[in-house]
Order: C-alpha cells, then structure tokens, then sequence
C-alpha cells in the first residue's frame, strides 16, 4: 500500500464518531493533502466538547507532531495552519493510554491578504525587540513582502540572499550550503521559520512566494536569540 493510502486508511479508521480508538497518544505527520509535503508549524490542538482547547501542539519543521490528551475524556482533533483550511475530526473517546501514528492531512486555502502584511510585521517586531533591534535598524537585512518581490524571479532562499546584495554579508560558493560572512564572523546561518528552526534541505528549498518578511542577523544578534545555535548568524523568516 503507498504511503497515501496507508495515511487516508489510517485516518478513515480514527475519525469515526465517539466508540472504540486503539491508541490514544497521537503521533505523525501534518502534511498537504495529497502530497508528501510538510506543514510545519501547524497547531495540533485537542478541543472538548464545548471547543475548548484541552493539549495541543505545534508540527516542528518536518511536520512531525505528538500529542497526549490530558485525562481520558471525548475529545475534537483540530489542525490549523495559515494558508490551509482547518481540519476538525468527529467527537473521539480517548484515553491516556496506549498510541496510535496519524498523518494529519491539511488543504491549502486561499488567504486574504489585506492586513495580513501587517500582522506579519507586528509579529516580526516583536520577536526581534526581545533583544532589542527592529526592521530600522536592520537596514537592507531586513525584506518585507514588497522587497521579497522585488527579487528577480523570486528564485530559492540562497540565491535571494545573494541578489540582496547585503552589506557586510557574502556567500561562499557553495549551493548547498547557507554560509554567510559577516565581517563580525563567518558561519553557517540558522534558518528559522515562523520560529522553528528548519533542517537546511528545507531551506534551501523554501518556495519566497511563501514568505511574509526577511530578516538576515550577524552572529552576534543571532547569538542572542538562540545562544550558540546562532554562532554562525540567522535568517529569520516569517510566513505571509
């Protein structure tokens, strides 16, 4: 049986009104629907009867979730993510014991973009004023939604950040790494999206059409927000 087979078998075999489950700690992947694609950072959430969220979860940057309802109980799975419509399973009977691996399968949805542009930029300005910079300061390392189109054919993330020209950041020539040089130190940035970290392969694949706003930090920034996994700089991106 192919792997899409096998995940649409095992979710017709747990999404059934309330009765018998085999297994109750949940684990998988969110992936598109129909697609061996990864939605990372999507919220795999437990809701009540009454759709208050009772556990949940956030898919790291492979997908890949793990949830355990707090005490046996009737519960709603719920899956969201921006850009996707939500999933939301039939009333479950649940316990704490035993597991169950699920493949949670989300639908791109069209998304209105007016305000969200700002959104993006509030929460950008947030996560970089914990330590104390912002956009401003950032000068040409930081893109958002217009700049990020104004790149040539909105080609993959490395070849993006060579076109940026940015000042005092250059890329050695190799395409399957995301090494930049600073002129306060060179290394291999951390590249994080919407706040979890992504494994390189990931990234240098990442579609730009996706993204909402750049931010490019040195060493000594990324430093500060993630210790020594931002040693060698980082790129922080936010989803549009």
């Amino acid at each position: 049986m192919s792997r899409g087979l096998a995940a649409a078998a095992a979710l017709l075999a747990l999404l059934h009104p309330v009765g018998g489950l085999a297994g109750q700690t949940l684990s998988g992947r969110v992936v598109q629907a129909g697609r061996d694609i990864a939605v990372p950072g999507a919220l795999v959430a437990l809701l009540d009867r009454e759709g208050e969220q009772q556990a949940g979860v956030l898919a790291d940057s492979v997908g890949r979730y793990r949830i355990r309802p707090p005490r046996d109980g009737e519960y709603v799975i719920e899956v969201t993510q921006l850009g996707y419509a939500t999933m939301r399973s039939p009333l479950l009977a649940l316990t704490e014991e035993g597991a169950a691996v699920l493949d949670l399968e989300l639908s791109p949805e069209a998304v209105g973009i007016e305000g969200l542009e700002v959104e993006v930029e509030r929460e950008a300005e947030r996560e970089l004023g914990t330590v104390g910079l912002s956009p401003a300061q950032l000068g040409r390392r930081w893109l958002d939604r217009d700049e990020i189109e104004a790149i040539p054919g909105i080609p993959p993330l490395r070849e993006a950040l060579r076109l940026r020209g940015l000042p005092g950041v250059s890329l050695p020539d190799n395409p399957h790494a995301l090494c930049l040089e600073f002129r306060r130190g060179t290394g291999c940035a951390l590249v994080v999206l919407d706040g979890a970290p992504l494994p390189l392969d990931v990234a240098l694949s990442l579609n730009l059409n996706e993204l909402g706003a750049m931010a490019i930090l040195d060493p000594q920034e990324a430093t500060l927000l993630y210790g020594q996994r931002g040693a060698g700089g980082a790129v922080l991106l936010w989803s549009r």
